[in-house]
């Protein structure tokens, strides 16, 4: 998996011509004839309390005066001076016995005074780049608590960080102890902040060209607790909570303009400034913008403006929404199939403690709208209702422990990666410096070693290991994973608050998730995800709880500070969703593992809430696209699936990998919590993907830009195709798998299991790929590289193959792949023996008691499938893709597919593959490779004249010593006025002979 853009500028990557195919709308439109194979078988922040206070007056009504908090009040307009002259000294009309005036330092750099300034012709002052004043006395404020407003207009906005100061308390050098600044920044953003004192800056400001010069503003910026929030012209830009209530003190002078050095200063006009000191109800704020608005003819929506002490409780059907904020005002509810009447939808609102008045309108039907308005401030929210198109059940996949794998193709690969590779991933990784970042840690070291997501690499492995060592007695595998989790567990010991992502400890101590402004470089929160997928699967086995106690310190953490009524933090990089929900669902399950956890180490006990871990879940789902409460007011953009509420994405967007996982989060706490909202997202989105972003392979994300998807049918022949979103998207759809019945989930897994996950890696499973494209003329697997993410999403998969085999519930047993096996369940033993994918007949014995068996029709077996029981033809029935057989006890089903190759072609929207044609036999995609085609002109690029024959026979013979034993086809293409034999191979063995060009979409002569 790429944890993020930076690892794209590999050499493999950059050596690489990928050439990609069409999606799985691709048809197969003509079936060949065929001959016969013969193959072998830190603490919570506080919330500070509303301040109440009395109802919003008028602004005609209102004079700032009337606010016992006021400490500053500068007003242009109170000046009576001639025009353009210089101003040496401002009173402050909030003081008494004239404390606090503004003067200026330098009667040469002082403001000018302009009778009819450019804000509304009415006074001003105006500041240029060697203008200041400072406010006499102020050297002696030192408060936690206070609010800023300003009415300005800037001319031009140059320079960066402390540049363009318009009002702020700023140490005039070292070791800069700011105690707040406001300004506007370079990048034309309202800029503010404050340093706490722990050292960290707590730097917040609007979006990037909010603000435009020779426009009017009144901007605000209110600190109240550990909560700051910005306004411009009434409407609430942004957010910042801290961890710190304290403010930073200093002893320096406030200045209007720069902090002394005139260069700083803002280069517009100022007409006003407020200084509150200590606490302000939102009322104060709204009361004080309305009474400059009108003031200084400032267009201001008040009607817009929603105060944050607005408490609004929207409930449907007793159930509170909480995805509605100031900012997102509409939200949207799936309801069972077959609801024919919306739940009753109820709302209430308070300001600062004081009831609101508060109107739901609701159409009664299902599909319908429910609107609820808040008259005072002419605010609306919207809940709209749609009806799952299906019904849901509920289906259990077979746990590894519950399948034994049979000889057969399935079997000797996964004994292959479990006792090859996941030893070669190990050893890689602690090359890497995995360890020795830990132990760094343990030392108090810095300077960590390669990537911030190195961390995440090694527990996913370890979680591959724990589902390893629940099937093969490995010692020595068990005794290497023992002793990495002795030293990230003393790791643990050297953290105080439970908090280990080594990467930001070593580089960045103090500062945690995005709090070092790092957005989606950040990977601290997957770092996280990874080590509690470890300690499930860990423990599940072999019953050892120290990883867990360490992801439970962790867990205890992020759940203190972040989630609802907290810090609005969501993962940049997705699988801590699914992760946290495995390991709160390991904790709820298991009798008496939570108490064990509690009280493991002495020196840290813990008090765990299991609960907090399925709120932050949700928590995680549901803040994606909003920016309340976020670290910087910072939204992670398509990248990271943040630039939407979940409930709008509805096409695959972004990063693929973060793409897949944050589906797949979403995919099972759909199923977890019985959330049809989530569940009817996730399934949207997968209906995108396989119907328009899906290559014939399974391959996904397009492009090699931000390793993304592209547009709808945008799947051109240098496609990126990353293996570890191919991954994730098995991932996806197991999760989808659970709730609806359909073998088309299967389909796709099986489409990814062999060719688009396979293809990863070597026959000798040391050798890998990273991204996979369709169409290459040299393309090499790696040993190892920086960012060797695909390894562990591989070793994951092929760890729990047996999940994907069979499901259950109390009446049936679904079979889902074609692996030779025995699912073992409830008194209950279903054999399964196959050939597939070399050849078409599956034999599934079934003792031990009756039940209905639904075997998948794969979506490849254009002429149908033969069933018998006992030998005898049956007369099944089909049900969503699968054949339905009443077995009973002792009772020998065969199900047989007619094999054939396949020609394929694209959809007609997938403008690069027109005129093309793909091989396929079974569930394998087939490649042209030209170390088989040596003679063929032009096979080198694949173009050039070179054309396969459309008509041509299209033959299948097995080969035993070829690549392991492999079937392999036959065809004939055109160069010219020549005709060429040409040999095809599966796409997953590819590039295991040196250096050679794959082509799985070639032209075709029409």
């Amino acid at each position: 998996m790429s944890l993020l853009a930076a690892c794209q500028s590999t050499s493999e990557d950059t050596s690489a011509t990928t050439t990609a195919g069409s999606d799985p709308a691709t048809t197969t439109t003509a079936a060949s004839d065929t001959t016969t194979a013969n193959p072998p078988e830190t603490n919570p922040p506080e919330t500070d309390p509303p301040k109440t206070d009395e109802t919003p007056v008028t602004p005609d009504a209102f004079v700032p005066t009337d606010l016992d908090n006021l400490l500053i009040w500068y007003d242009a307009s109170a000046l009576e001076l001639s025009d353009g002259a210089k101003v040496e000294r401002m009173e402050n009309l909030a003081a008494k016995d004239g404390e606090y005036p503004a003067v200026a330092t330098d009667s040469r750099n002082a403001p000018t005074y302009k009778v009819e300034s450019d804000i509304a012709g009415k006074p001003g002052l105006v500041l240029g780049k060697q203008t200041s004043m400072k406010v006499e006395g102020s050297e002696s404020f030192a408060f936690d608590d206070f609010t800023i407003i300003t009415v300005v207009r800037a001319n031009s906005v140059t320079g960066n960080n402390d540049h363009n100061q318009i009002f702020s308390k700023l140490a005039n050098s070292g070791p800069w102890d700011h105690q707040w600044y406001f300004n506007i920044n370079g990048a034309s953003r309202m800029n503010a902040g404050w340093k706490d004192t722990t050292g960290a800056y707590m730097d917040f400001g609007s979006a990037a060209g909010d603000l435009a010069v020779n426009t009017d503003y009144i901007l605000a910026s209110s600190k109240q607790g550990k909560t700051s929030r910005l306004y411009i012209n009434g409407t609430n830009v942004g957010a910042l909570t801290s961890s710190v209530n304290t403010v930073a003190k200093n002893t320096q002078p406030i200045y209007i303009g720069a902090n002394g050095s005139t260069s700083q200063a803002m280069d517009g006009t100022v007409c006003e400034i407020l200084l509150l000191e200590g606490e302000v109800t939102t009322t104060e704020i709204f009361n004080l913008l309305s009474y400059l608005a009108e003031k200084w003819s400032i267009p201001m929506d008040t009607s817009g403006f929603l105060p944050e002490g607005l408490a609004l409780t929207v409930t449907v059907g007793g159930e509170e929404i909480r995805e509605l904020s100031l900012k997102q005002t509409s939200y949207k509810r799936t309801l069972a199939y077959g609801t024919a009447k919306a739940p009753e939808v109820t709302a209430t609102a308070t300001v600062d403690g004081k009831a609101v008045a508060c109107k739901v309108t609701q159409a009664d039907s299902a599909d319908g709208t429910a609107t609820v308005t808040l008259p005072d401030y002419d605010v609306s929210y919207t809940v709209k209702f749609s009806v799952l198109d299906r019904e849901t059940v509920t289906l259990t996949r077979a746990d590894v422990t519950e399948v034994t794998l049979l000889d057969g193709f399935w079997k000797d690969k996964v004994e292959l990666f479990a006792t090859t590779t996941i030893h070669t991933a190990l050893d890689k990784f602690v090359q890497q410096g995995c360890l020795r970042n830990f132990e760094k840690v343990i030392r108090g070291s810095s300077s960590p070693e390669n990537n911030p997501w190195l961390d995440g690499l090694l527990f996913e492995t370890i979680a591959a290991a724990g589902d390893f060592l629940k099937v093969y007695d490995d010692p020595t595998l068990k005794a290497r994973v023992d002793e990495y989790i002795d030293v990230v567990y003393n790791a643990s010991m050297a953290s105080e608050n439970g908090f280990l992502s080594t990467h930001a400890m070593l580089q960045k101590p103090g500062q945690y998730f995005d709090d070092h402004g790092q957005g989606v470089w950040y990977h601290e929160c997957y770092n996280f995800g990874c080590m509690a997928e470890a300690a499930v699967h860990y423990y599940e086995a072999t019953g050892e709880i120290k990883l867990l106690y360490v992801t439970a310190r962790f867990a205890e953490f992020i759940a203190d500070n972040y989630g609802y009524g907290k810090i609005n933090m969501v993962p940049s990089h997705s699988l801590t969703e699914e992760a946290l929900l495995e390991f709160y669902r390991l904790l709820r399950d298991t009798e008496g593992l939570t108490e064990r956890l509690e009280t493991y180490n002495s020196k840290y006990p813990l008090d765990i809430d299991i609960e907090e871990y399925a709120d932050l879940v949700k928590f995680w789902i549901e803040n994606r696209g909003n920016s309340d409460n976020r670290v910087n007011n910072t939204l992670y953009g398509t990248y990271a699936q943040d630039h939407l509420y979940y409930f709008d994405q509805v096409v695959a967007a972004g990063h693929a990998v973060r793409a897949n996982l944050f589906y797949t989060g979403m995919a099972a706490a759909g199923s977890e919590f019985e959330n049809l909202t989530y569940l009817s997202t996730a399934q949207n989105l997968w209906t995108n993907i396989v119907n328009k972003q899906m290559y014939i392979t399974g391959g996904v994300g397009a492009t090699k830009t931000d390793e993304a998807y592209a547009d709808d049918y945008d799947l051109p022949n240098d496609g990126y195709c990353e293996t570890c979103a191919q991954v994730a998207m098995a991932f996806f759809g197991g999760y989808l798998s659970e709730k609806f019945e359909d073998a088309s989930y299967a389909d796709t897994i099986e489409r990814l299991m062999y060719n688009g996950i396979l293809g990863c890696v070597s026959q000798d499973g040391n050798d890998f790929y990273y991204t996979q494209p369709l169409n290459t003329s040299n393309h090499q697997r790696w040993e190892w590289h920086d960012c060797a993410c695909c390894p562990p999403m591989f070793l994951k998969f092929y760890s729990t193959l047996a999940n994907y085999i069979y499901s259950y519930d109390a009446d049936s047993i679904y079979v889902n792949q074609f692996v030779s096996s025995i699912l073992s369940h409830g008194g209950l033993t279903l054999t399964m023996e196959t050939d597939m994918p070399w050849e078409g007949t599956t034999t599934l014995t079934l003792k031990g008691g009756d039940r209905e068996l639904l075997i998948r029709i794969p979506e490849w077996a254009t002429d149908g499938v033969v069933v018998t029981v006992n030998g005898k033809a049956y007369d099944f029935e089909t049900r969503n893709g699968f054949a339905v057989v009443d077995a009973k006890d002792g009772d020998r089903i065969e199900m047989t597919v007619t094999m054939k190759a396949h020609r394929n072609y694209a959809h007609e929207k997938v403008t690069a593959n027109v005129g093309r044609v793909a091989y396929s036999y079974g569930p394998l995609v087939y490649c042209l490779e030209s170390v088989d085609n040596a003679t063929l002109p032009n096979v080198s690029s694949n173009e050039n004249g070179f054309k396969l024959v459309e008509d041509s026979d299209l033959t299948f013979t097995f080969e035993e010593d070829l690549l392991g034993g492999v079937v392999t086809l036959a065809t004939q293409a055109t160069v010219g006025s020549k005709t060429y034999d040409v040999k095809l191979i599966p796409f997953y063995v590819r590039a295991n002979r040196g250096a050679s060009g794959a082509y799985v979409w070639m032209l075709e002569q029409k």
